[in-house]
Parts: structure tokens; C-alpha cells; sequence
């Protein structure tokens, strides 16, 4: 808003208010200068009118009802050009008197001030007013993309976004890890509701507060893709002026973050390419070892965690709370498809796998699946164990199932086709593998034949079209490997039980893969 005050304190002008001064703060939608005796006809209201006063050699009443016809509908002000060669050398007292009493605010506007110099000054305020908030946002975006361009982009935009908006914000990766110095802490609530309302949804936003301070945050996309969260923090309700600022500075993050992005992915890469071959069990998990080693990598034992959503960005959040969960362990990450995999390098003593449920939250859409503790070459293992456990947590509507060893006692419990099979894949894990990296003999093929006969060595090495004495070799490397003895009853029969359950449900037994 123009106020009459901003027009008269235009020093070029000279103006000078004749009235009571408590009306400096009426509008000024206009400025329109003429010379009728009324000229409310050609008016809309909120104006202030100019006139030389040509014409205007009025009486008191004269003066009273025009004043009266200007008030009526009514104008903002009236101002009346005096001095040396001007109809009026001075402001008549009746017009003073009149106006005065109808509290229109009167300006006695010197002779050296052309008219048309104070419609350009209320016209070039209105203007200014106008495009204010464009004029803003255009000097913002300029400030933002020169802290853009500094070597410390994404810290200098936050600052000046801060400046400008005086809110906190804070950047975060996809997986909710903080990628700014300093700021503030996310309460476990609030990550909760971004993981939710901001990841889980396509275009997410929220608003929240939380003991007295305001939060936003929406996504940092380019491209079309996500690449990290903005979370602000304020004292109260955003303001137009600072979400403006919001919205200026979010794509200049994204295109930050996606530089961000482009410089390490060679690296991620390379990384996740590693993690696929170790968990795949086509026998590359020895060399993959020795390839994380070159990256500084060097975990004695891992454990493999499986997690399973169908929506990716809430499947990424998932992950990324795990890796909160574990701050301070290494952990490496891939991704298939709606399943991720988390490789916990040297797991920490305390049962983390109790705290998963919370940090998976009821009723998230996410199930995950535990491997067991294993030595790094062994890592197929876990992961096809996590896969197992997995199978199940999403059969039973579990969120967390861990893997465990089943025994020939426990079969009665598995039920499910998914329970049978992490059974006979508990069972004979260990000869799968050995098979799947081109052992010189197929363990497997041998044992089912020995059950397939009854248990007899030389009837199953005549139909195998081996010698006795091989056979035997293998059915010892079979009980080395699975650590379960043909003459124990409890071992014989888990090893039977798993081979029947793996014929009858036809399932092919691929190595795990991530």
C-alpha cells in the first residue's frame, strides 16, 4: 500500500499538508489531475486529485460542496498547485476551513512542482509496490545461484536462505542423513512423519509442530528425481514472503544435489557392484572381498538384512533408519527391485534386531528379514537365510523375522510353502553354494539319489554311473558342509526331510541375490 505519507515525504516535491496530519496514513490507489468543478464523475475513488485550481474561484460554500462531492466518493486527498503565476497565490481559507471539517487531507503543492511530477511519484511508489515481491524473489534468486556457484554451495545457499527467510533449514540425503553442518537434530517423531507424509508419497510435503517451533519439509527433486529432503524450522506459521523464499531455493538445491549426486556415482557404482557379487551365489564373493578390501572395506563377519516395500522412497527411508540405528557400523547397501540389502560389516554386540520393528513402524508397508552372523566370504549365506526369513515375515504379515536353524523337530510349525522352504534352504544352504560355485562334484544331485534308494551307497552310485568309493567321498563332503551326520536319526532325517520338501514344492534354489 502508497500511504499519503510516502507522498509527501518525497523531498523533491515540496508538498506541505494543510489539514490535521492523523490522515497521513490513507491509501493512494491513484494520482489524477483535473480541473472541473466535479470531477467525480471521471473517478473510481482512493485518488488523490490535483488541480491548479483554473476555474475553481469559489465562495465558502462553493468550496464546501465541492469538497463534499469529493469526500462522498471519496477521494484520498486533494492537492492544489499555489504561488507565483498559479490562479491562487496562496491556499484560499475557505477551502482550508471546508476541507478541514470534512477531514480531507489537503496539500498546498508549490508552483516550481509540475502536477504531473507528483503522479509519476505516486505512480513509480504503486509500481514499486507492485513488483516488490518480483523485484525480491529476482534478487533472491540471483543471491542463491551466486552461493550456488562458491565451492561451498549447499552450505552458503542455506545461509543466505536463512538471511533472507530468517528460518533454520536443514539438507538431508534420500536417506534422511543430514548433508548441511550443524543445524538442528530431527526428533525420532518427526522422522517418522517425513518418512511417511514427504518419502511415501509422490510429492509429499508436511508441516508439523512440535513443542512450539514450526517444521516443513518437502522433497529436493531435478529431473524428476528425488534427490534429497528440505527441512525448515521456524518460530511460527511460514509467512508468504518466506515460503516464496522456499520455493526460489529448492531447485537450486536440487541442482546442487544432483551434482552432488553425478560426482560419487562412479564410486556408488563400483560399490554396489561389489555388494551384488558378494551376495550373489555364483562364487564371485572372494574376489568381491578382496575388491572392498581395495576400498577400505574389511569386515570380518557380516549379517545381511532384507527389507521389502513397494514404495521406493519409503523403502529408502527404511534403510536409512536402520543405518541410524547402527551409526558408527559400516554398512553396505544395494538394491533390487522393492528389496534392499543391507550388509552389517562386523555386527555390534547389542541386538539391534530387537529395535527393527520401531524403526520399521506398525503398519509402514515394510517387512524385513534377518540373516545369520556370518564370516565375509560366507555372506551368500546370510543373505539367502535373510531372503528366507524375509519370504516369511511377508507370508505371515510379520514386519521382522530373523533366520533361524531349524531342526527335524520344528518341521510340524512350517506350514507355508515359504516355512518349508526356508527349511530345506536352512538345511542344505551350504550344498547349494558349493554346487553353485562348480564344486567338482554336484552335492546335491548325490544326495537326493542316496535318499532316493534308501539311503543305500552302492545302488546310488550305480545310478549316478559312479564308483562306490566316490560316492561315499561325497556323501562325507555332504556332512562336512552341512555339519549333520547320515548316522545320526535327528541329522538324517532333516537332511531327508529337506530334499522331500524341496521336490515336492518344485522350487528352483538359486543363490541369493541383491
Amino acid at each position: 500500500m502508497v500511504a499519503l505519507r510516502d507522498v509527501l515525504a518525497s523531498s523533491r516535491l515540496g508538498l506541505r499538508l494543510m489539514t490535521a496530519s492523523d490522515q497521513q496514513d490513507r491509501p493512494i490507489r491513484w494520482a489524477h489531475v483535473s480541473e472541473l468543478k466535479d470531477p467525480t464523475p471521471w473517478l473510481e475513488g482512493g485518488e488523490l486529485l490535483l488541480t491548479t485550481g483554473l476555474g475553481l474561484n469559489l465562495d465558502e460554500e462553493g468550496w464546501q460542496q465541492y469538497c463534499a462531492r469529493l469526500v462522498a466518493l471519496p477521494v484520498a486527498a486533494l492537492g492544489i498547485s499555489t504561488g507565483k503565476g498559479m490562479p491562487h497565490p496562496g491556499v484560499p481559507f475557505a477551502l482550508i476551513e471546508a476541507a478541514e471539517a470534512l477531514h480531507l487531507p489537503l496539500i498546498d503543492v508549490p508552483a516550481a512542482t509540475p502536477l504531473q511530477s507528483v503522479v509519476k511519484v505516486v505512480a513509480d511508489a504503486l509500481n514499486a509496490e507492485a513488483n516488490g515481491p518480483l523485484r525480491s524473489t529476482i534478487d533472491l534468486h540471483t543471491s542463491l545461484s551466486q552461493a550456488a556457484a562458491s565451492s561451498d554451495g549447499l552450505r552458503k545457499v542455506i545461509e543466505r536462505l536463512h538471511e533472507h527467510a530468517q528460518v533454520e533449514a536443514i539438507v538431508l540425503d534420500r536417506f534422511l542423513r543430514p548433508l548441511t553442518p550443524g543445524g538442528f537434530d530431527i526428533s525420532p517423531d518427526l522422522r517418522r512423519d517425513i518418512v511417511r507424509r514427504v518419502l511415501a508419497k509422490p510429492n509429499g510435503s508436511l508441516t508439523a509442530s512440535q513443542e512450539g517451533l514450526v517444521y516443513a519439509a518437502q522433497p529436493i527433486a531435478f529431473g524428476g528425481l528425488m534427490r534429497g529432503i528440505l527441512v525448515i524450522r521456524s518460530e511460527g506459521p511460514l509467512e508468504p514472503v518466506q515460503l516464496t523464499a522456499i520455493k526460489v531455493a529448492t531447485p537450486i538445491l536440487g541442482l546442487l544435489l544432483d551434482r552432488h549426486h553425478a560426482l560419487g556415482a562412479h564410486h556408488r557404482s563400483q560399490k554396489k557392484e561389489q555388494v551384488d557379487r558378494l551376495l550373489s551365489s555364483a562364487g564371485e564373493a572372494p574376489q568381491a572381498v578382496e575388491a572392498l578390501a581395495a576400498m577400505g572395506i574389511e569386515p570380518e563377519y557380516v549379517q545381511v538384512v532384507a527389507l521389502h516395500c513397494e514404495r521406493l522412497g519409503l523403502l529408502r527411508a527404511m534403510a536409512a533408519g536402520v543405518m541410524e540405528l547402527l551409526d558408527g557400523t559400516e554398512i553396505l547397501y544395494s538394491r533390487i527391485a522393492d528389496t534392499a540389502w543391507l550388509v552389517v560389516c562386523d555386527p555390534p554386540a547389542f541386538d539391534y534386531v530387537k529395535a527393527l520393528p520401531t524403526v520399521l513402524g506398525p503398519g509402514a508397508g515394510v517387512a524385513a528379514g534377518v540373516g545369520d552372523k556370518v564370516r565375509v566370504e560366507d555372506a551368500p549365506l546370510s543373505a539367502r537365510r535373510a531372503r528366507q526369513a524375509l519370504d516369511i515375515a511377508l507370508d505371515r504379515g510379520t514386519e521382522v523375522e530373523v533366520y533361524q536353524d531349524h531342526s527335524a523337530g520344528s518341521i510340524t510349525s512350517l506350514g507355508s510353502i515359504a516355512e518349508q522352504s526356508a527349511f530345506a534352504d536352512a538345511v542344505l544352504g551350504a550344498i547349494d553354494l558349493h554346487d553353485a560355485q562348480g564344486g567338482r562334484a554336484n552335492l546335491g544331485e548325490a544326495l537326493e539319489a542316496f535318499f532316493s534308494v534308501g539311503g543305500n551307497l552302492e545302488t546310488a552310485a550305480a545310478r549316478l554311473g559312479i564308483h562306490r568309493h566316490t560316492m561315499r567321498a561325497r556323501m562325507a563332503e555332504v556332512q562336512e558342509l552341512t555339519g549333520r551326520s547320515l548316522t545320526n536319526p535327528d541329522d538324517y532325517l532333516s537332511l531327508w526331510l529337506a530334499c522331500s520338501l524341496r521336490r515336492q514344492n518344485s522350487t528352483n534354489h538359486p543363490g541369493a541375490t541383491a
